[in-house]
Parts: structure tokens; sequence; C-alpha cells
């Protein structure tokens, strides 16, 4: 039998909190605070949701989300051009970035700065 919760995040949770400069840790800690939605009232999308899922599942292992999901993920599966860490992103050539339409136009414009407090979403990887 499948259980499902009762109760959720709402929707974009814990993203304003880190828009307004909290760190993942930051926001992570606050969200308690957040007062839940009924589970199936209607779809609600969270960064943050996924975000606490990485957290516990690394923790259970004792280390950071980028260290086990290189030793627990991408090791065993040889996906050696592949990491959970913003630097390793950062520091490749070819690389895809934001880009919006501007005069008919793609142009990166605009860098999500705040990527780097949520670097377990940002997975970067180069397929051969």
């Amino acid at each position: 039998m499948i259980s499902i919760p009762s109760q959720r995040l709402p929707e974009h949770a814990g993203d304003l909190l880190e828009d307004v400069g909290y760190n993942r840790e930051q926001a992570l800690h606050r969200m308690r605070y957040q007062a839940p939605e009924a589970s199936c009232s209607h779809y609600a999308y969270t960064n943050f949701g996924i975000t606490e899922a990485a957290v516990a599942a690394a923790k259970a292992y004792g280390t950071t989300w980028e260290t086990a999901s290189e030793e627990r993920l991408y090791k065993p599966l040889k996906m050696n051009s592949t990491s959970s860490r913003y630097s390793d992103f950062e520091g490749r050539a070819n690389k895809a970035l934001n880009h919006v339409l501007v005069n008919g136009s793609w142009t990166h414009k605009f860098q999500r700065h705040r990527m780097h407090s949520r670097r377990q979403e940002c997975v970067s990887s180069s397929v051969k």
C-alpha cells in the first residue's frame, strides 16, 4: 500500500528566503515555521523540498550532498564527468548558461547567484 502524506510544503517554499539572501542551511532551518498545505489540493513545486531530501540522504551517510552523490551515484556508475559541486560547473569550459530572448536573439544576460546556495540542484555533466 502506498501512503500519501496529508500535508506538504507550499509551492516554492523556501525560495523567497533564498531570494532575500539566506543560504541553504538558513533557509532549510527557517522552513520549519512554514505552515503546511493540504496534500493533493493542487500541484506545488518546491526546490527546497528536493533540497531537504538531498541533505537528509547525505546526512544518513555522515557527509555532504556533494560528496554523497559523487561516492554513491556518480563513481559507481562511472559518470566521470558529473559533479554536484558548483565550483566544478564554474570551471568547465563547455557549459550551458541561462539565456533570455533579447531583440530576437538568445543572450546570456543574467547569472542566478542563488545557485551557490542550492548546490545539490546544480548537477553538471558531460556526455561523450
